[in-house]
């Protein structure tokens, strides 16, 4: 895995991690973004973007792309930032770019261009997603970074992200109702 620490203005601090490992030798590239005069965050925020979305550098060199420019994943963990100044932000890129601006977030869910199919996989998305919290958690104190990993995790999904959110959700649901105590009978009635 590479990192680059980028600062902007010096009032927001961004790393970008290429091929992180999560869960299942699967890869996503995370980029994290803090205000630099932030020492200790209250929680985390975990963003999946949606189409078109991209780094910067990708998106200046396509014609099709320069006209979105404005929700580069930069851009958005600035936006993220200012929103939630206390947190710390991390974006997950769709690990699948291949047909782009189609957002593929096949390490998660099983999906075909703009088609969700569930998940069929041996794995679970809540395993993946735990597996790159932990990465960045450990890369980030690396570089000096003080994280609190029992923080609390806001998850957002934008467009095409908010079908990580909807299996995320339904890997929860039924990860409670199978858990067989009484105080998770709300969710174990049908």
């Amino acid at each position: 895995m590479s990192y680059v620490v980028t600062a902007t203005k010096e009032e927001y601090l961004i790393t970008r991690m290429h091929g992180v490992e999560g869960n299942c030798e699967k890869f996503n590239d995370i980029l994290c973004c803090r205000k630099s005069d932030v020492e200790n965050f209250d929680s985390f925020v975990i963003f999946f973007h949606g189409d078109v979305q991209h780094f910067e550098n990708f998106m200046s060199r396509g014609i099709y792309s320069k006209q979105y420019m404005a929700w580069s994943l930069e851009t958005t963990a600035k936006l993220l930032c200012k929103k939630y100044p206390s947190s710390f932000i991390i974006i997950i890129r769709a690990s699948d770019m291949r047909s782009y601006p189609i957002a593929n977030y096949v390490n998660f869910v099983c999906c075909r261009s703009s088609a969700y199919l569930g998940n069929g996989r041996a794995y679970s998305a809540l395993d993946h997603l735990s597996s790159l919290f932990d990465a960045v958690i450990v890369k980030m104190t690396a570089l000096g970074v003080k994280l609190d990993y029992l923080r609390p995790i806001h998850l957002i999904g934008f467009s095409k992200g908010s079908t990580v959110i909807n299996e995320l959700i339904l890997e929860f649901v039924n990860l409670i109702r199978s858990v067989s105590s009484p105080q998770h009978n709300v969710l174990n009635r049908t």
